[in-house]
């Protein structure tokens, strides 16, 4: 038996065993517990000088260096794991 609220595609699933969040197989079930959580942060500018910058992550508080701008394809995570967003 697959519990349904296991999935993590439970809140989307049209499949699902909506009455009793129980099925004998599903083509789509990927266990919840093999995967993690996307954490989303930003790179916060806290200092600013002429051609460069110092940002801080919004999640776990990490300091880089940067151009004025952050180079989002040098710095798309923090060490932390999180996903940064523009």
């Amino acid at each position: 038996m697959i519990d349904c609220r296991e999935c993590i595609h439970f809140d989307i699933c049209q499949s699902c065993g909506i009455l009793t969040g129980r099925l004998t197989s599903c083509p789509t079930f990927k266990d919840r517990s093999k995967f993690v959580e996307l954490i989303e942060g930003k790179w916060e500018q806290i200092q600013r000088w002429a051609t460069k910058a110092k940002y801080r992550c919004s999640v776990c508080g990490r300091e880089i260096m940067s151009a004025t701008k952050v180079n989002m394809e040098k710095y798309p995570y923090c060490h932390c794991g999180a996903k940064m967003s523009d």
